[in-house]
């Protein structure tokens, strides 16, 4: 926003981000759970750790907070400071359509939202407003591939469009490349990735396995537990201590027939019948006590003999 020189509206007071949580899954000065900090040394899985390179907010990034991300600084470019089409801002207009150009009631941006983006170019050229803005948003880590790329879009859309709109198209582009959330200088290869296999179409029954990725860690103790009337309840109770779950607060789970278990009863909690009724059916399995340890580790080797599972990542 400073780079871009945002200037505010005159009725607003103060500037204030709405729904950072729930859009980008971190605010400033908030930590709600476990998922709202990152480690430095923390490196996502895959290319990243194989490379002994670092990606610290990699840690709190998922599908929806990218998109939540680009949807708000979309809305700001588009539309200035607002909460319309998953904007930051606070609420401006009862109903986001007003926004919407020819619909006959059209509300202005510049006089309903909070503030709005004051850069304008300081040359006609398109290949210098592409180097003003890479220097801006990138500190100058835009790659010659991707400058030419922006300015051929530039050049597209004042042709389709106007130089407003183009503008503002390059803004997003240069917004959702590597050099706007990297801080070091990178170098394209220039390859394009392999196409994957075409997986065997298997002749079996349909099965599939179902994540949920929640925001927020999950308590498994919290979920499943020992019946009262197996012989580690007791054990569970006096490990969780006051946090320990009730009889009173469980649902029964048989577990007769199921070989290598401690117990033939199980609980869950009580506020989860849909997973008792699931498990009743036999349409629910639990895979409990899991762990992600490959071997046994020190703190100054655990990174190189996890290299597979991610330790920490609250996979």
């Amino acid at each position: 926003m400073r780079s871009l020189e945002f200037e505010a509206n005159g009725f607003s007071q103060e500037i204030r981000m709405e729904r950072l949580l729930e859009g980008i899954g971190q605010a400033a000065h908030v930590s709600p759970n476990v998922f709202s900090f990152f480690r430095p040394e923390y490196a996502a899985p895959g290319q990243i750790i194989e490379a002994s390179l670092t990606s610290p907010e990699a840690q709190v990034m998922n599908a929806p907070t990218i998109v939540g991300f680009l949807n708000g600084i979309f809305s700001l470019i588009d539309l200035g400071l607002t909460r319309c089409y998953g904007g930051f801002g606070n609420k401006s207009l009862n109903q986001c359509k007003h926004y919407e150009p020819g619909r006959g009631f059209s509300k202005d941006p510049e006089k309903f939202s909070f503030g709005m983006l004051r850069y304008s170019p300081r040359s006609t050229s398109s290949e210098d407003i592409v180097d003003d803005l890479a220097i801006l948003l990138t500190g100058g880590r835009m790659s010659a591939i991707s400058r030419a790329s922006l300015v051929a879009a530039y050049a597209s859309e004042v042709d389709n469009s106007d130089e407003a709109g183009a503008l503002r198209l390059i803004q997003k582009l240069m917004i959702s490349s590597p050099g706007f959330h990297s801080t070091n200088v990178f170098h394209s290869t220039d390859l394009l990735r392999p196409e994957p296999d075409t997986p065997v179409q298997s002749e079996e029954p349909y099965k599939a396995i179902v994540f949920f990725n929640l925001n927020g860690g999950m308590d498994g103790f919290n979920m499943l537990v020992p019946h009262e009337e197996c012989s580690v309840y007791q054990n569970y109770a006096d490990a969780r201590g006051f946090i320990a779950l009730q009889p009173n607060e469980l649902l029964p789970l048989l577990a007769t027939g199921i070989t290598g278990q401690v117990c033939d009863k199980f609980s869950v909690h009580k506020k989860l019948p849909i997973v008792q009724d699931l498990f009743d059916r036999g349409q629910l399995s639990f895979v409990a006590n899991m762990g992600i340890l490959q071997q046994p580790v020190q703190k100054d080797n655990w990174r190189k003999l996890h290299d597979k599972t991610a330790l920490f990542a609250h996979k």
